[in-house]
């Protein structure tokens, strides 16, 4: 079986006035449809700029990033646009909704970027949201929402188009802990049930140990397992 994602020797390097910083050596990973991959690792480590870098989002040095056999990362910004819009959902820490949209058209964007008639996308994005809690919630604008509420739009948004592989960059990290429990199972349980292939930077040792696999990405490198002290909460 061919995996979802695979990174293979993938480098990143910034430019600043003091000397040029490596943030990534060659980092190694492949997962599988289904899976659950948490990342972790130090502020600073890397884990935001990998996971752009997987999106397709932030240019690598070196390296190549295979999405279902499809490389990203050599792809010009077009191209690589529309295979993120067919393929990849992305869920930020902070929810990035448009803030002129209600709930229900920021969970209909991705569909309606892919052509869908919008009858149909909004069919499918009521029914999701709905599946998150939000069913009362359709029609209200992102300041009209608790942080919970904006996350689920958020995570309902990346979960739309039935992408194949999910990144999630922090998802619960602005929350408390009660509510950021809540939407990480939410999230875990959308993501299975649509049979995604899921890589998620955390801070927290709870959801790291939840995942079906957790690795550290240290020195530039991902390490297979938990290499370092964590938060206990999400």
């Amino acid at each position: 079986m061919i995996p979802i994602l695979v990174a293979r020797g993938v480098q990143k390097r910034f430019v600043h006035p003091a000397g040029t910083v490596k943030v990534l050596k060659g980092v190694e990973l492949a997962v599988q449809r289904g899976e659950f991959v948490a990342i972790v690792g130090e502020s600073g480590a890397g884990k935001s700029t990998l996971l752009q870098i997987l999106a397709g989002l932030e240019p690598l040095d070196a390296g190549e990033v295979l999405i279902e056999g499809e490389n990203i990362a050599a792809m010009n910004d077009d191209a690589a646009a529309r295979l993120r819009n067919r393929k990849i959902g992305f869920v930020y820490q902070f929810h990035h909704l448009v803030p002129e949209l209600s709930a229900l058209e920021n969970a209909m964007l991705p569909l309606l970027v892919q052509g869908l008639r919008e009858d149909e996308a909004r069919k499918r994005a009521q029914a999701l949201l709905a599946e998150l809690g939000l069913g009362a919630r359709l029609f209200h604008r992102p300041a009209e929402l608790s942080g919970g509420e904006a996350q689920r739009v958020a995570i309902a948004r990346a979960l739309v188009a039935r992408p194949a592989l999910l990144l999630a960059d922090e998802p619960t990290g602005n929350l408390d802990e009660r509510t950021a429990e809540h939407v990480f199972a939410l999230f875990r349980e959308a993501a299975r049930r649509a049979g995604a292939a899921v890589v998620m930077a955390t801070h927290s040792l709870k959801l790291a140990q939840a995942a079906d696999r957790a690795m550290t990405l240290a020195g530039g490198v991902l390490i297979a397992g938990i290499q370092m002290q964590l938060s206990e909460n999400l």
